[in-house]
């Protein structure tokens, strides 16, 4: 795997599927060679619409995918239900956005289904969509300990044998991941947790362990950066000059990469612009130094607390 992951969760809310070919080709042309999506993304759409990438470049990238919360669809959709089905989706993406941005602490997960026979039917679902004959990466999504039998992690494991899967584990809000841990795993899962900035300053918890894999890096950014927006004294500001959401989710990607600089990051983005930013920054040495002086601006305004180290 890359050191950054390319994250397909907001890929949904954009009607050209040519508009997705042509990010995830940018990411890939940027060395980011892990992908990561779910049978929830688009409704169950995401993986179908990522088949054409994923058969094209199948030997050069690795492919992630969850199940227990499965999308409407498993099957090819009529092209007439496909643009009230995107509309539906963006609607539902537009509201998760706009109340992350309000609250940056994150959002209760829906209870997912992770019985045997699901995993093994959603297994079958996502390896025909995608177009392949394995996964690399195999996750429960938003999966409670208490929801995990010892009879899935056999079956799992049996997956792994056939070499449908590579690995396998939990991913989702980092309450229902990390507390993984205390299973009786037979080998350590691969845990993919959400490790914000924003997220630190509110549940300073989640800086005790490192997941395997980090999502969500930018989550809180926009909660933030209409803080900022009041700010009138910038001039101080440690670094190059203070330009609202691009500094900020430069400082979020460094603190990630800093703060856990044994794990992946995934990043998501619409644009190609913001994917080759956000390489170039994961490319850079990060000056430490810099981006203490710069958190601590921050603090001092009261965007932050101490609870960020």
């Amino acid at each position: 795997m890359s050191h950054l992951g390319f994250g397909t969760a907001s890929l949904a809310s954009l009607d050209d599927r040519r508009a997705v070919w042509k990010l995830l080709d940018a990411a890939l042309e940027c060395g980011i060679t892990h992908f990561d999506t779910a049978r929830l993304y688009g409704d169950g759409t995401m993986e179908r619409m990522l088949r054409p990438f994923v058969r094209s470049n199948r030997e050069d990238i690795t492919i992630a995918s969850k199940f227990g919360l499965p999308g409407r669809w498993s099957g090819p959709i009529p092209s007439l239900l496909l643009p009230t089905a995107r509309r539906w989706v963006k609607r539902i993406s537009r509201h998760r956005r706009e109340t992350l941005s309000q609250k940056a602490v994150g959002f209760d997960p829906p209870i997912p289904q992770l019985t045997v026979e699901a995993m093994q039917r959603s297994l079958r679902i996502t390896l025909r969509e995608l177009g392949t004959d394995s996964l690399d990466l195999f996750l429960m999504h938003e999966a409670r300990p208490e929801q995990v039998s010892k009879d899935l992690l056999i079956a799992l494991e049996s997956e792994k044998e056939k070499g449908l899967i590579k690995a396998y584990g939990s991913g989702g809000e980092w309450e229902n991941t990390m507390s993984q841990t205390t299973l009786p795993w037979p080998y350590p899962p691969v845990l993919q947790a959400p490790a914000s900035l924003a997220l630190a300053d509110n549940q300073p918890e989640c800086l005790l362990q490192a997941p395997t894999i980090i999502h969500s890096v930018f989550r809180g950014m926009g909660y933030l950066e209409g803080v900022m927006a009041r700010e009138s004294d910038i001039a101080d500001f440690p670094g190059d000059q203070f330009s609202g959401g691009a500094t900020l989710s430069e400082i979020f990607l460094r603190w990630a990469l800093n703060r856990y600089p044994n794990s992946r990051v995934l990043i998501g983005a619409r644009s190609i612009s913001r994917i080759r930013a956000n390489a170039a920054i994961a490319a850079k040495p990060i000056d430490a130094s810099l981006l203490a002086n710069q958190l601590d601006w921050l603090r001092q305004r009261g965007v932050l607390s101490q609870s960020s180290l």
